[in-house]
């Protein structure tokens, strides 16, 4: 959902279009989204980035794994559904919008408008032949057994009780700090100092390959980045953005 509670226009899903999510998020409103999910989602379907954060698959430990499979979601979800400061948990969608209001005071939460969002939303569950792109989605994702067994949760009412806690994650858009190897500060400003260094191949578009230093910076947008990696704008060209939720 979008900053002020409007739900985002179709096909702006999580795992669809992120570009297009992203500079309509700018392009419209508040510079933050609500991920609106239950714990139920939140178990199978939260994904957190970053091997520490997965240590099933990185220590390959089978017994570990299965348990994606059993009710509950991974220890470190839990530890950002308890501790994140961007995450709002929730018994009633009441408590859970004030919840989510007092996380951006600068921002005005349409109250009455997120509840009729997700009271819509619900409703389309009782229609086997529903037209809202997001849960048809969600029902072809889950044709794949692996889908159904650990990474799309069953479609369900997110004010059902059953399916509680009600969760709220305020994400926030992040540009990439890691630019190619150039060190850069929180507004893509390159900082590391000029050094002399070996040309190294780098492969262009097409298979072509040519030769440029490490060390050679492009100017853009308020600092220098490498040729291929777009950055945050305001007003024109390409973006990449990552959308972020912090952990106290």
């Amino acid at each position: 959902m979008a900053g002020t509670g409007k739900r985002l226009p179709a096909p702006l899903f999580p795992g669809f279009d992120t570009l297009g999510t992203l500079e309509h998020i700018v392009g419209t409103g508040p510079a933050h989204s609500w991920f609106v999910l239950t714990q139920k989602i939140i178990e199978k379907e939260f994904a957190l980035s970053g091997s520490e954060q997965d240590p099933d698959l990185t220590g390959k430990d089978l017994a570990l794994l299965a348990k994606r499979v059993a009710p509950g979601a991974p220890g470190p979800v839990e530890a950002f559904t308890a501790k994140g400061a961007d995450f709002v948990v929730a018994d009633t969608l009441h408590e859970l919008l004030a919840g989510m209001q007092s996380r951006s005071p600068e921002v005005r939460l349409d109250f009455a408008r997120t509840e009729r969002e997700i009271r819509a939303r619900d409703r389309e569950l009782d229609n086997d032949f529903t037209k809202d792109a997001q849960i048809t989605a969600i029902r072809r994702a889950r044709i794949f057994r692996g889908g159904r067994l650990i990474r799309v949760a069953t479609p369900h009412k997110l004010r059902d009780p059953r399916n509680g806690p009600l969760i709220a994650v305020k994400l926030h858009i992040l540009t990439r700090k890691s630019l190619g190897g150039i060190e850069t500060d929180l507004v893509a400003r390159g900082d590391r100092p000029r050094r002399p260094t070996r040309p190294r191949p780098v492969r262009g578009r097409g298979g072509q390959r040519f030769r440029r230093r490490r060390h050679e910076r492009l100017p853009l947008a308020r600092g220098h980045v490498p040729r291929r990696l777009p950055v945050l704008r305001s007003h024109r060209g390409p973006r990449r953005h990552t959308l972020v939720a912090r952990l106290e």
